[in-house]
C-alpha cells in the first residue's frame, strides 16, 4: 500500500510540473550552485569524507544553506 501511494504522488507530482531534485554533497555543493544565507561560517563541505558539516548555533542569527530554484 505504502509504494502505491507513493507511486501515485510521484506520478501527480510529475503531471503538475513538479520538479525532484536530490543531492549527495559527494563534491563541493557550491560549485553545483549551492548558497549560504546569514553566516557562511556555519556551514562546510568537508572533502576528505564528502558531506557537508553544519555548526548549530542559537547564539548566531538563522542562517540557511540552499539551492536557488530556476523556477
Amino acid at each position: 500500500m505504502k509504494l502505491l501511494c507513493s507511486l501515485v504522488l510521484v506520478i501527480a507530482a510529475l503531471e503538475a510540473g513538479a520538479a525532484i531534485y536530490q543531492e549527495s554533497f559527494a563534491s563541493n555543493p557550491a560549485v553545483h550552485g549551492w548558497k549560504t544565507l546569514g553566516n557562511s561560517n556555519l556551514f562546510r563541505w568537508n572533502a576528505t569524507n564528502q558531506y557537508l558539516e553544519v555548526t548549530w548555533d542559537s547564539a548566531q542569527a538563522n542562517s540557511f544553506f540552499y539551492l536557488p530554484l530556476s523556477t
